[in-house]
């Protein structure tokens, strides 16, 4: 959760409230969770951790969070 900071379980949390899995649609929340998992996956990036690597052109591609960048998202 993100008072841990685990920027996997932010990141899932997003995708949740945008797809509705389990809850109801919640756009809003969704953006604050991946506002929230953004900078931390960025970090983690930068470091060589593929899974952040995956999650952050994933948000790229569909636009979770950020504009849709494929450039981005394929680097």
């Amino acid at each position: 959760h993100e008072k841990n900071n685990n920027p996997y379980a932010v990141y899932y949390l997003g995708l949740l409230f945008n797809d509705g899995s389990g809850c109801e649609v919640d756009r809003i929340k969704a953006s604050h969770y991946f506002a929230t998992a953004y900078p931390l996956l960025t970090n983690l990036a930068e470091k060589g951790e593929y899974r952040a690597l995956c999650k952050l052109g994933l948000m790229h591609d569909f636009g979770y969070g950020v504009p849709t960048d494929f450039t981005k998202a394929f680097e």
